[in-house]
């Protein structure tokens, strides 16, 4: 009970944060339409209708979905954390642990591919990943069906949107559905970039975005506008737990200690950082590349060690926390 009462109390807070940002003065309204339209990854055939919305919402938030009925997509994609859950491992069902940290999963409709291995090419495909996950969720969809296709709003929505009784190609298109209508583009440093206000980022913010993209060529991996290329690097992370990154999927040698580059939006509520948790500050990001990363065969020639001076690596972390945005909170 305690614990459903705090994640309450903490959603009215954050929603009333949402409101007080929005509503903040008529000089940062003025700047509220944004030039910034990133390349969208629709599947042919997509419906994005309110009620496919609805749709996906009410199975994301759903424990049926898991084994023993205590896991959720929810449970490791918190809403008041972009969607990410604050743990290095996210809990799965019988008190297991998943094998990687939950990224955030806002601006979905932008990513040409998912998971950490990037080897899934759309939404719709991705849920079935941790859904027949054996420390997740550990459930197949004909299990699944057999739980929630007597429910009355599912089948009622399922025919409505698709045209069909409740089955696996209408639950992955819902949960797509719910999760392309969270975005997240009106950030601060959105506000000073793209909406030409000069007043929305603190100086040291605009500083440290002239190191992230000049000095330090930070923007070689996490470009604009979403701050990742999607792409999978070796950072320079030794592995840990055997997880040998997209090498475990391709069996390519090349792949080896390889993960898709996580988007900076939002990193100021996402962390701990990284595939597996292990850096739990942006101060300890910053610091494994300022090494240059740890000494690995694999690492991308893009990482070298950099001289960060105390008074940058401030002026990095004050640009990163521009990064944050509550809009998403309109739509969850």
């Amino acid at each position: 009970m305690f614990e459903v009462r705090n994640l309450f109390f903490r959603m009215v807070i954050l929603l009333l944060l949402t409101e007080a940002f929005s509503a903040c003065t008529n000089e940062w309204n003025q700047y509220s339409i944004l030039p910034l339209k990133p390349v969208e990854y629709l599947p042919e055939g997509t419906i994005e209708s309110e009620d496919a919305f609805v749709f996906g919402r009410a199975l994301f938030f759903d424990k049926r979905l898991s084994r023993d009925s205590s896991v959720s997509c929810a449970v490791c994609h918190k809403p008041f954390l972009a969607f990410s859950d604050g743990l290095d491992l996210s809990d799965g069902v019988f008190d297991r642990k998943s094998k990687r940290n939950s990224p955030s999963i806002i601006n979905m409709r932008y990513s040409p591919v998912f998971m950490f291995d990037a080897n899934i090419p759309t939404l719709e495909m991705q849920a079935l990943s941790p859904v027949q996950d054996h420390n997740e969720m550990d459930m197949t969809m004909k299990e699944i069906m057999e739980r929630i296709h007597k429910d009355s709003l599912y089948i009622t929505l399922s025919q409505k949107v698709y045209g069909k009784k409740v089955e696996p190609y209408t639950i992955t298109r819902a949960l797509a559905a719910y999760q392309r209508k969270l975005v997240s583009l009106n950030s601060p440093f959105d506000q000073y970039y793209y909406g030409k206000n000069p007043k929305a980022i603190s100086l040291d913010a605009k500083k440290g975005f002239l190191l992230f993209k000049d000095k330090f060529n930070c923007v070689s991996c996490h470009p604009l506008p979403m701050f990742t290329n999607y792409k999978p690097e070796n950072n320079g992370l030794s592995v840990i737990n055997g997880d040998y990154g997209r090498y475990r999927s391709t069996g390519d040698s090349s792949d080896f200690g390889k993960f898709k580059v996580p988007s900076l939006r939002n990193i100021g509520i996402t962390s701990p950082y990284m595939h597996d948790g292990r850096f739990k500050t942006l101060e300890e990001v910053i610091q494994h590349y300022r090494e240059g990363g740890e000494a690995t065969k694999y690492k991308s020639e893009l990482i070298k060690s950099l001289k960060i001076s105390p008074q940058e690596e401030k002026q990095l972390i004050k640009f990163l926390e521009s990064l944050q945005d509550l809009d998403y909170f309109v739509n969850f």
